[in-house]
């Protein structure tokens, strides 16, 4: 990449300089375009930057090198009126989600070109918890990497980020490592690593890719694994349930919230007793407020719809109905 700082002037002929690198390069790595610094909220950029990446991205098939304006990262955790939790969308959070509404971006690049994308030097103010910090980055990547990004880089020092800008430097000014910010990056990194992003089938209001959803969530898949991001806009507690169009055999979680970074994993999966009198083939996700999960899912019969509905946990039935269960018809009906 012909690389130039933020604020910097690029290359003077970067078409021509991102071609004579592709033509060094051979097949042995992956050109990309100069930055594209992309400004404003919704972040946009100019026609020019645009008609060069799709030069590029056609002539040297050089990915579109995207890089954001520093995100304002101010989320928070638990907020409760009373000893009630505010179950609304948190203005820090809805802030966040409309600062990274790149669609308009990719898209205006994918209508003349189809091509990978690569965002460059993430960096976003302090919230003043590390955490929290670690919560907006996991966020951010999500949404880079579900509008098509194969690659995505954070700046490791702070003397490197923009000026304000460090909550997602990897090392404090000390050159000792965030440990929080650098384990979620890690972790998001293998979580998102060849997964292919996924349409919303069916979304509502209150749970979907609004900025002013309460519940935010993007489907991805990975050969057999159905994955999904989900995260809690909200400051209460909130129980969400999955449904599956295929039973999974395993189900692994990555969990990035106020409380840091956790992983689980359940090798044998069953459906939950509430699943069984609720009759239907859910998986329960308990999310903290300002919580994101990562929940991968080998599935038995992998396909594109594994997905069939995402919405807050109905209410559970105190009596079992009588009859031959849904479960019981699926495995009847089942290879398993």
């Amino acid at each position: 990449m012909i690389h130039h700082r933020r604020g910097e002037a690029g290359p003077d002929l970067p078409v021509e300089a991102t071609l004579e690198l592709a033509e060094a390069l051979g097949v042995d790595g992956l050109p990309l375009t100069p930055p594209i610094d992309l400004s404003g909220r919704p972040p946009t950029a100019t026609d020019d930057a645009i008609a060069m990446a799709c030069e590029l991205a056609g002539s040297a098939h050089a990915a579109p090198s995207l890089r954001l304006p520093p995100v304002s990262s101010r989320g928070v955790g638990e907020v409760t009126i009373g000893r009630t939790g505010a179950q609304v969308p948190q203005p820090a959070w809805t802030a966040l989600a409309r600062s990274l509404e790149i669609d308009g971006v990719v898209g205006a690049i994918r209508q003349q070109v189809r091509t990978p994308m690569f965002f460059a030097d993430l960096a976003a103010e302090s919230s003043g918890s590390e955490a929290l910090d670690a919560v907006a980055l996991a966020r951010t990547m999500v949404i880079c990497a579900w509008q098509g990004a194969t690659g995505m880089t954070v700046l490791a020092r702070p003397e490197d980020c923009p000026p304000g800008a460090t909550g997602w430097a990897l090392f404090d000014d000390a050159g000792n490592p965030r440990r929080i910010v650098a384990r979620a990056f890690a972790e998001m990194a293998r979580e998102l690593a060849a997964a292919v992003p996924l349409a919303i089938l069916s979304q509502s209001d209150e749970v979907g890719s609004s900025p002013d959803a309460e519940i935010g969530f993007r489907p991805f898949m990975r050969g057999d694994e159905g994955m999904i991001a989900l995260w809690n806009n909200t400051g209460a507690q909130a129980r969400i349930a999955l449904e599956v169009r295929t039973p999974p055999l395993d189900v692994h979680t990555v969990s990035i919230g106020p409380s840091g970074v956790r992983r689980g994993y359940r090798p044998v999966f069953r459906f939950s007793e509430d699943a069984i009198k609720l009759n239907r083939p859910v998986v329960f996700v308990d999310l903290a407020p300002g919580e994101l999960r990562m929940v991968s899912m080998q599935l038995a019969s992998p396909h594109i719809g594994w997905l069939s509905k995402v919405e807050y946990a109905p209410r559970i039935p105190r009596d079992r109905p009588r009859g031959k269960s849904f479960f019981e018809d699926w495995e009847e009906r089942t290879i398993w």
